[in-house]
């Protein structure tokens, strides 16, 4: 029997991306065999690998470092406050998603009344935040949650 050699390409749709392997087959059937494992290998595993976008990282990374920055509907601003202390806004469209002010170091966040994959996303990637949604009910950190105002690590509702 005489081995080939072949690119082998198939499309994962996860990810939208192509996936190319060189294999070595000596049957017809074992390549299509080969393609069809590592096509549901990537399905299963490249949406666990995907941890979060480029644009929620950038903003994330800012956020905690009291950064300015915008990109396209992600901003982070920095708003010097009276007495030496900073608060920080994450907004979404406009519309503040998290703050935190350094002079007591709390955290909070909202969806601001949009319960959008979007708001899910950048919200997820702050520190000890973890929204999950089932049945269209958001839960944070386990507990449900209708979108208000909240310290995620606490549970407390701002003061002001």
């Amino acid at each position: 029997m005489a081995t080939c050699q072949r690119l082998s390409t198939t499309w994962c749709k996860a990810t939208r991306k192509r996936w190319n392997t060189s294999c070595h087959v000596t049957r017809p059937h074992t390549a299509r065999l080969l393609r069809l494992t590592a096509k549901r290998w990537l399905k299963c595993t490249s949406i666990q690998l995907i941890i979060m976008r480029k644009i929620t990282q950038q903003a994330v990374r800012a956020f905690e470092a009291a950064r300015p920055m915008k990109n396209g509907n992600t901003e982070v601003r920095v708003i010097n406050q009276g007495g030496g202390g900073t608060l920080v806004l994450l907004q979404l469209h406009g519309n503040v998603i998290a703050r935190h002010e350094t002079w007591s170091g709390r955290t909070y966040i909202t969806d601001a009344g949009w319960d959008t994959n979007t708001t899910k996303e950048r919200l997820n990637g702050l520190y000890g935040v973890s929204i999950s949604q089932r049945k269209g009910v958001w839960y944070l950190n386990g507990n449900e949650w209708n979108g208000a105002w909240i310290n995620p690590h606490t549970g407390e509702k701002p003061t002001t």
